[in-house]
């Protein structure tokens, strides 16, 4: 396992805060970002469908590329030989998706899992490994992810990410309940936006290990962030419970409410964080 990088802790004690479109509310908690949102790699994702007609995620014909040439598929992957391509959760069914997913992330309860790592995967991806991770992108739905197991994303991942409008919201949902969840050098978005309008997202932690750019990168997690071009994200919501459990939340920025561009301080640029426990923000020297 790689070694984390130097770095100075600074422990954050969160309690309850709301931001309205501020760009210094990060100070109070040590830290500073930029709010620039690195585009993703244009490629066909693998896309939840629900098919299967059950919640685990390691079923197959629970994904859209479950029939394809080589398959079926299992997050991140695609294709002859197999790629690693964006994992998206946005509803269920053919598109259009107009009903919500509930997708559970358990390896240790689901019954398709032992026969996961026989799937394609591109080298150094696996059954727990994948690349970006969106959900609700380019909807109005509402969809969560239940994670309670180990999870590696070694790309940028979006919690409501686009898609709401003034008269239907979205939202993009994670609850981990246990296991480790990584995203090593990218950051972690809690509502974002597109050109299609803004998402709206919402971290859950009630337990085990969430750890955001230990190894690399400079932004961290992030709330109703954004960018110049299309303007401010929808709310994030960060839940930190104190959990009874052994477990801790670690990253390298936290940022709430910093893109200025078009945030209303109603519907966008929004950030809210209630707190029973605390995060250990870890700050660059």
């Amino acid at each position: 396992m790689p070694h984390a990088r130097p770095r100075n802790a600074a422990l954050a004690q969160l309690s309850l805060a709301t931001a309205f479109g501020c760009r210094s509310m990060a100070r109070a908690l040590l830290i500073a970002a930029p709010c620039l949102l690195a585009a993703a790699p244009l490629h066909a994702a693998i896309s939840w469908d629900g098919e299967g007609e059950s919640q685990w995620w390691f079923d197959p014909v629970n994904w859209s590329r479950d029939q394809d040439t080589g398959g079926p598929f299992l997050p991140p992957s695609q294709g002859v030989p197999p790629t690693a391509t964006d994992t998206q959760i946005n509803g269920v069914g053919p598109a259009p998706q107009t009903v919500g997913a509930s997708v559970l992330f358990d390896p240790a309860s689901d019954p398709f899992f032992p026969l996961a790592a026989g799937r394609p995967f591109a080298d150094g991806f696996g059954p727990q490994i994948i690349n970006q991770l969106y959900i609700s992108r380019n909807t109005v739905n509402h969809n969560t992810l239940t994670i309670n197991g180990d999870l590696e994303a070694r790309s940028n991942v979006i919690i409501g990410r686009s898609g709401s409008t003034a008269e239907a919201q979205n939202l993009g949902m994670v609850i981990q309940t246990g296991g480790t969840v990584r995203v090593p050098t990218n950051t972690l978005d809690l509502g974002q936006r597109e050109a299609s309008g803004w998402g709206n997202g919402t971290y859950d932690y009630r337990g085990g290990i969430l750890e955001v750019q230990q190894l690399g990168g400079s932004q961290g997690i992030r709330l109703s962030a954004g960018s110049a071009t299309n303007g401010t994200g929808g709310k994030g919501r960060f839940i930190m419970h104190n959990p009874t459990t052994p477990g801790y939340v670690r990253t390298f920025d936290f940022t709430m409410a910093s893109d200025g561009n078009s945030g209303d301080g109603v519907t966008t640029g929004v950030a809210t964080v209630p707190a029973s426990g605390s995060v250990q923000v870890m700050s660059p020297t």
